[in-house]
């Protein structure tokens, strides 16, 4: 190991010994596993959904289907989603949540593409496994293609504040995140190392209304020579568009206010149409 990587690292070990806060999920990657949920009114008390989407003409005659079928099911302490091949009734997508004894907090999350559908280079089986601690952090995460898979661990301080990233890829490589903060606990600095280099150096700063920017961002080649120094890059609030309902879609509700028909009409008359079948419990 080089003399700066060794100067680096010590320096890495003695800062986080002494920060606590939040996770900070801005530099956590991962999606919310509870993405494919469907929107619905107490969704605590609805078991089982299937959600269709096809196509009609302008005489309401049936064209075909427009989407895979998707199925949700809440059996606890497990909830399901599934996405089925409309044609073939295939899964080609699921996903399994299992709770802790709470009801509301995860504790392992398996998805799985292409589960059932012949393994081949174009369509692989992926597997990704999630596992959460009882403050619902990802402290574990899986993958697997075919029979390959690689590591990722997380580790977190007493005060729930996320340190440490340690992964172990598909080719054995492996690489290490820190994030350090500042004494306000906030997020200045992440240090990435690969195959025990420094790949890379991210810091931030703050402004006094907590808003956030790049102030440098080093990137290192394999032999820990630093090639790129990024700019300053001040972050602004995100605009994002409102799109109004206008006349073109129709919708039809149960009696617990939810959907289960949604009707969209274009300028030719041909429709396409979402429907869900709720079942509660």
């Amino acid at each position: 190991m080089k003399q700066p990587t060794k100067h680096i690292l010590f320096f890495l070990f003695i800062c986080i010994s002494g920060y606590s806060q939040d996770v900070d999920d801005r530099y956590i990657t991962e999606p919310n596993p509870e993405r494919f949920f469907p929107e619905l009114n107490d969704i605590e008390k609805v078991k089982y959904v299937k959600t269709m989407y096809y196509e009609m003409d302008s005489k309401n005659n049936f064209l075909g289907y427009s989407l895979d079928t998707k199925i949700y099911v809440d059996e606890y302490p497990y909830k399901y989603f599934y996405r089925i091949d409309t044609k073939t009734n295939d899964t080609i997508f699921k996903i399994i949540y299992e709770y802790y004894e709470d009801k509301n907090t995860l504790k392992y999350v398996i998805e799985d593409n292409n589960p059932t559908n012949e393994k081949n280079m174009f369509r692989p089986e992926n597997t990704t496994r999630w596992y959460y601690d009882k403050k619902e952090n990802i402290v574990k995460k899986l993958e697997s293609v075919n029979t390959k898979s690689q590591i990722t661990n997380r580790h977190f301080n007493s005060k729930n504040l996320l340190i440490r990233e340690e992964s172990v890829y598909f080719n054995n490589d492996k690489s290490f995140i820190y994030y350090l903060y500042n004494d306000t606990y906030q997020l200045v600095k992440k240090i990435r190392t690969y195959n025990h280099n420094i790949d890379y150096i991210i810091s931030w700063a703050y402004t006094e209304d907590n808003t956030y920017y790049v102030t440098e961002q080093l990137v290192y080649d394999r032999e820990n020579i630093e090639f790129n120094t990024m700019y300053t890059i001040k972050t602004e609030n995100s605009i994002s568009s409102i799109i109004e309902t206008d006349n073109r879609t129709k919708y039809s509700y149960d009696k617990h206010n939810n959907w289960i028909k949604e009707t969209y009409i274009d300028d030719e008359g041909y429709s396409i149409v979402t429907e869900r079948e709720i079942i509660y419990k």
